[in-house]
């Protein structure tokens, strides 16, 4: 009789098997699972197929993991069935090279993608660009957020301020919206028709919706540091880069104008 997978046996499969994605990477995240109007994880996979790309399922460990997934999803704890796909996920972002492809618009703040995926991608030495956008952009933006928070954090009383998991957390979210807007920018420039512009600016929603969805949640909680995430994320730079979609396409005004506040005229 075949003795039960444990995680530690799931730990030394991803550790000597392979997670190159060969050039091809793709990261997905986000289920909406009340109103099902979107799930991320089959519009990778189709688009996976399609330009025979590699997301982690598809990689040497990756195929060995999926192959015993069922049996993983019923015998595991929630808990322990996500520590093993974490750790695969940090070595397959880890091991990118090249480009990386996502579908992560309107993902929640404890998905693998947000939780370690983009810490993984920030460490990573040889991805070249993620959706269109140099690599060496989104670091950037992750360390001016970080100063910037730090320099405001001064200004705080000392029962305001930030800790630096915080400043860390939040400044992890302003990398994840980027790479979700040039997710969308990127799709619209190779969009062939009307229904598939509808449905990548359908992410927009997705996005936004999410971003609303945690905001309330702060405030509810009342984290000390509302004050700071109301100033510093709640403008997501959505509006701005639905600006720049329209400057730099203008033909789309009627499909991108409901989507911002002060649509380009």
């Amino acid at each position: 009789m075949k003795s039960p997978m444990t995680v530690q046996e799931d730990f030394l499969t991803i550790k000597f098997n392979s997670f190159a994605s060969h050039g091809k990477a793709v990261l997905y995240a986000g289920v909406d699972k009340i109103k099902n109007t979107f799930n991320n994880w089959v519009a990778a996979i189709e688009y996976a197929k399609k330009n025979n790309m590699f997301p982690i399922q598809y990689t040497e460990g990756g195929l060995i993991l999926d192959e015993t997934d069922n049996e993983r999803g019923q015998t595991y704890s929630g808990d322990d069935y996500r520590r093993v796909w974490k750790r695969a996920s940090i070595k397959y972002c880890l091991s990118i090279e090249g480009s990386v492809k996502t579908f992560v618009c309107g993902a929640n703040d404890e998905s693998i993608f947000r939780v370690r995926e983009i810490h993984a991608m920030m460490r990573a030495k040889y991805i070249n660009d993620i959706n269109g956008r140099d690599h060496q952009e989104y670091a950037l933006l992750r360390r001016a957020t970080l100063n910037r928070l730090r320099e405001e954090n001064k200004l705080l009383p000392d029962d305001k301020k930030l800790s630096g998991k915080e400043r860390h957390h939040m400044a992890i979210n302003t990398v994840f919206r980027a790479i979700a807007i040039n997710e969308i920018r990127d799709d619209l420039t190779h969009a062939q028709s009307a229904q598939e512009r509808n449905d990548i600016l359908s992410r927009i929603d997705h996005l936004r919706n999410q971003h609303e969805v945690e905001m309330e949640a702060k405030k509810a909680a009342k984290s000390s540091f509302d004050a700071v995430a109301n100033d510093n994320t709640n403008k997501d730079g959505t509006d701005e880069a639905i600006e720049e979609m329209l400057m730099a396409n203008p033909h789309l005004q009627a499909i991108l104008a409901p989507f911002v506040t002060h649509a380009y005229h």
